[in-house]
């Protein structure tokens, strides 16, 4: 499970991948299995995981 939770932070911090491709990627299930066990862990969403630690789009 950690390695998974590991990796699914990695793909919140580094790409734009919607949630449900991160939750495949990573190895879970479904984005509904990835949601509940990132909240367990980490008492935060994937997409409040990925607002404070993800990429910045470039205001043009």
């Amino acid at each position: 499970m950690n390695e998974r939770l590991r990796r699914s932070c990695e793909l919140l911090e580094t790409t734009t991948l919607p949630i449900e491709q991160v939750a495949e990627c990573s190895g879970f299930n479904t984005a509904t299995s990835l949601r509940q066990h990132f909240q367990q862990r980490f008492r935060v969403s994937p997409r409040e995981w990925r607002r404070s630690f993800g990429i910045r789009k470039k205001s043009g």
